[in-house]
């Protein structure tokens, strides 16, 4: 594959269940256990701190400074953060018990990174990792309540993509949120999760950096768009249609105005929530089959096989684990 690099890193714990890299840190978790080795840039993993979780971990996050990783237990009703040097608790927000609600992100920003979360619908969290305090806490319920499913921030330290849907609607909802507006700007939010016209909706919807300026998307509409309809249709079509109705894979905006800066010819095949990343030349999709690597000039996608897929977006590399515990550090161009 041009422009991809593949090498073996090491070996994984038993029972792996969970993979987050960020730089030289790589975080693992079998069932309770977590785990962290340092050693991701040099090609040779190191032993650091490990402990044992209370109750079983889904997903792993790790800051972009690797100081603090955040947990969402197997529940999706719970998040934590603690610190990598020993497993010190930073802080725990929990959803309703056994209820699926809890989304967050680790942000890095220039006043230092923020655990963006929500874990009650409609409510959005915002918390300063090294003091703990609270900076921002809003139930936004008009003109309209957004129900947050995926944080995902961007590299410019600023920009958050949150995917959910509203009440009632069947199709799940692209927005930005801009950090710095959010804690300076009094009636930000709810604006920013219903804006006029709306960014993305569609039936999957999936996000990811692309470089320091950029977000790249994945939609999936289905049916409910057909291009050459609405080319006939033209004089009566809304005038707040969606800028990329009609579109259907990867597509690149600006973070800046969030004009759509780029389609991305491609047949690929996403679920919401998706871990995506684009380089110069690639976009990377972490699926449940291994790393897909799609062209970004058009062409055939790539499928590297893992049973684990850990992107960093900053880096432009994913760490992959395949079911024998084989890891191994693939780079993007």
């Amino acid at each position: 594959m041009p422009g991809v690099a593949v090498s073996i890193l090491g070996r994984a714990d038993a029972g792996l269940g969970a993979l987050a890299v960020s730089g030289d840190l790589l975080a693992m978790c079998g069932g309770r256990r977590v785990s962290i080795r340092s050693g991701v840039s040099g090609g040779r993993l190191v032993p650091g701190a490990s402990w044992e979780e209370p109750g079983d971990v889904g997903e792993l996050a790790l800051a972009p400074s690797g100081r603090f990783l955040l947990l969402r237990s197997a529940a999706g009703d719970a998040i934590e953060v603690r610190r990598t040097d020993g497993g010190a608790s930073v802080m725990r927000l929990e959803a309703v018990p056994g209820r699926p609600f809890a989304a967050g992100a680790i942000a890095a920003t220039p006043d230092g990174e923020l655990l963006v979360a929500s874990v009650e619908h409609k409510r959005l969290e915002v918390r300063r990792l090294d003091t703990a305090e609270v900076l921002h806490d809003e139930l936004v319920e008009l003109p309209r309540g957004f129900f947050y499913r995926h944080l995902v921030p961007m590299l410019d330290g600023d920009s958050v993509v949150a995917i959910g849907y509203y009440a009632g609607e069947g199709k799940d909802t692209l927005v930005v949120i801009s950090l710095r507006r959010l804690l300076t700007e009094a009636g930000y939010l709810p604006r920013a999760v219903r804006p006029v016209p709306l960014i993305d909706d569609a039936y999957r919807l999936a996000a990811g950096p692309c470089g320091p300026s950029a977000a790249v998307i994945y939609r999936d509409p289905e049916d409910g768009e057909d291009p050459e309809e609405d080319e006939e249709l033209d004089e009566l079509v809304d005038p707040n249609r969606l800028d990329v109705h009609g579109i259907h894979g990867l597509y690149v905006r600006r973070l800046s105005d969030l004009a759509v800066a780029e389609t991305i010819a491609s047949d690929v095949d996403l679920p919401t929530g998706t871990t995506l990343a684009g380089t110069g030349k690639h976009v990377v999709a972490a699926t449940e089959g291994g790393a897909l690597v799609v062209p970004r000039s058009g062409g055939a996608a790539t499928l590297v096989p893992a049973a684990r897929v850990a992107v960093d977006a900053r880096a432009g590399r994913c760490v992959l684990a395949a079911a024998d515990g084989e890891l191994r550090l693939l780079i993007l161009s």
